[in-house]
């Protein structure tokens, strides 16, 4: 399928959801199964600056042409459950999901962003391949925080696509499960890593490339995809590498919580996976007493009063750390496929700029004075050239 980049008109009547759309329900709140941490864990991740997440929709609908392009991106970003999290209808042809809004999830205090929207998945993951997914090593079994692969529900399509319209089912077809673990690299204070092989190829969602032989340099612009909190995907961005380290994983000012740990952290400028988001500082901060208290609340609801979003300024905090891509790339096979991908994706990021220069060419022209002596009485008008509008040709890539 041939994705186009100009226009959200153009790209919606060729981009893929998936092989069935979502219902439009507005969710309500359900029961859900947790796989419940020791009392008193604090998963960290947190806000930076600005609170850059945004949801599919508006990114889409955004006008943007780089914007589209990583709404695109986004169809690739998984998510993923516990088996228990998903019931199958009895048509035998979608799944309900059990979930509870992120208010009810992590009490939080009423008006907190996104809070009304549901929230149930685990992790984040990307398609590499067309039968593999990258996501962190902590993920799964034996890891305490993981899932078991025989459990584990690899869900694509669980995002906002229209303003209000939250997910409550997923087509059958969207939902794989880990047939195998390729390799899988646990270090809390080096890599973290998981390459899953899914039970059967992806057909109907692009595998994205990771950025082979990586040269990684502080100051790098960065974005990330992924599920916050177990939300519906989000993409965020405004961030760079604060730091590199020797020991298989670089530090950086992203906007990620729990639920984001296996997002694909984005080079900003090639689109390119640099790295695997796997941990950082505290989510969310909630009231004990006349102090606020930095804790994940799960098992310890009654203890505190609901909280809110964890922030610090954009050059504050201890950042958030994401594996470098190649410490996994060994076991990502590289392919044809992928190399007309990156090269298909390389011109349409040429073009994308080569049209943003001349849009913002158009919109800073200064208009020379003339002065019209013939006139009673003479005045000065701007002289303006209306030049025939260029002809861009507009580029497709693959996803």
């Amino acid at each position: 399928m041939k994705l186009k980049l100009y226009g959200a008109a153009a790209v919606m009547a060729v981009f893929s959801f998936g092989t069935a759309a979502l219902r439009p329900q507005v969710l309500e709140a359900m029961p859900t199964t947790v796989l419940a941490l020791n009392a008193g864990d604090i998963i960290k991740v947190s806000i930076y600056g600005d609170d850059d997440r945004k949801d599919f929709h508006e990114y889409f609908n955004s006008g943007n042409h780089r914007d589209v392009l990583m709404s695109a991106f986004a169809t690739s970003v998984v998510s993923i459950w516990h088996e228990s999290q998903l019931e199958l209808n009895s048509a035998g042809t979608a799944y309900s999901l059990k979930t509870k809004t992120l208010e009810d999830k992590f009490n939080l205090r009423e008006g907190e962003k996104f809070g009304d929207q549901p929230v149930g998945s685990l992790c984040s993951g990307s398609l590499v391949a067309e039968d593999t997914v990258m996501t962190a090593g902590h993920c799964l079994k034996p890891d305490r925080r993981g899932i078991p692969c025989e459990k584990m529900k690899v869900v694509f399509g669980f995002a906002i696509k229209q303003r209000g319209v939250y997910p409550k089912e997923i087509a059958k077809s969207e939902v794989y499960s880990c047939s195998s673990v390729i390799a899988r690299k646990v270090d809390d204070a080096g890599p973290d890593y998981a390459l899953i092989k899914l039970d059967k190829p992806v057909e109907s969602h692009q595998p994205i490339a990771i950025n082979r032989g990586q040269k990684l340099e502080k100051g790098t612009e960065l974005f990330v995809i992924g599920h916050p909190s177990g939300l519906p995907v989000k993409i965020s961005g405004n961030a760079r590498i604060r730091k590199v380290e020797k020991n298989g994983y670089f530090v950086t000012d992203l906007d990620t919580f729990v639920g984001n740990s296996g997002s694909p952290v984005f080079n900003a400028k090639t689109f390119l996976i640099e790295g695997i988001l796997v941990r950082g500082a505290t989510d969310y901060a909630y009231p004990n007493g006349d102090e606020p208290e930095a804790i994940d609340p799960r098992g310890l609801e009654w203890m505190y009063d609901p909280g809110k979003t964890h922030s610090v300024k954009q050059d504050e905090g201890r950042g958030e750390d994401a594996t470098k891509v190649s410490e996994a790339e060994s076991f990502i096979k590289e392919t044809d496929a992928e190399k007309k991908f990156k090269e298909d994706l390389g011109k349409a990021l040429k073009e994308i700029n080569r049209k943003s220069a001349v849009d913002s060419i158009q919109r800073t022209r200064t208009a020379p004075a003339i002065y019209l002596p013939d006139t009673n009485p003479g005045r000065i008008e701007p002289a303006i050239y209306y030049p025939d509008p260029e002809e861009i040709e507009t580029p497709v890539i693959k996803i």
